[in-house]
């Protein structure tokens, strides 16, 4: 995020909303993101969320059977995915009917699946342009998993308003962030410690 402006971010996130409705995915539609710590990550969560749409963080290293159960249980209709990911996926594709949309940044390493298209090709074909679903405060934002150490993982729901407020409180109030800090956060974004601290909250405080 560092070498882009919040014009760029904010022009990709709009491109990314208008790709995921174009691919028939409708207010209130669950996307799984399963993305390395790379720009494409919080473009997809803020693109998912501009669209209406509940994002599902996902961690890079959960194995196949993590991944469906997690995909099934969300009701998931999209993914936006690596390589790494595209492959986790391809194993477990005929157990995802639901799965309408599979989004890939960078090569797919000759898979080629049901609903696959290539993102930044499909990120370039998209308008810049889009006004935000108005969503209430208390519409889902997120679904998080719980680990699972005690029994099956648990999607905890995150609303949009709440979840905003709790993390740009604690980043400018906890961590004391101001628009001209450089900020790193070590956290994975498929856990919810980076995905609140690497995505929202610095972006909240207006941050790097």
């Amino acid at each position: 995020i560092a070498r882009h402006g919040f014009g760029e971010i904010r022009a990709l996130s709009n491109k990314m909303a208008n790709l995921l409705l174009a691919m028939g995915l409708a207010r209130g539609d669950r996307v799984g993101i399963l993305l390395s710590q790379s720009l494409e990550t919080p473009v997809a969560h803020v693109g998912a969320w501009k669209a209406g749409l509940i994002s599902i963080p996902l961690f890079t290293l959960f194995g196949e059977d993590a991944l469906l159960y997690r995909l099934t249980d969300s009701g998931a209709r999209a993914i936006v995915t690596d390589a790494i990911g595209l492959a986790k996926i391809a194993a477990i594709r005929d157990k995802l009917p639901n799965l309408a949309a599979i989004l890939v940044a960078g090569p797919a390493d000759g898979i080629s699946l049901a609903g696959q298209r290539d993102l930044w090709r499909a990120l370039d074909e998209a308008s810049a342009e889009f006004a935000p679903v108005d969503t209430a405060a208390d519409d889902p934002g997120l679904i998080i998993y719980t680990s699972g150490t005690t029994g099956k993982p648990k999607g905890i729901v995150h609303t949009t308003g709440g979840y905003m407020v709790g993390v740009y409180m604690t980043s400018k109030w906890v961590f004391d962030l101001k628009p001209e800090d450089l900020y790193w956060c070590t956290a994975d974004i498929g856990w919810v410690t980076g995905h609140s601290y690497v995505v929202y909250g610095p972006l909240l405080a207006g941050a790097t």
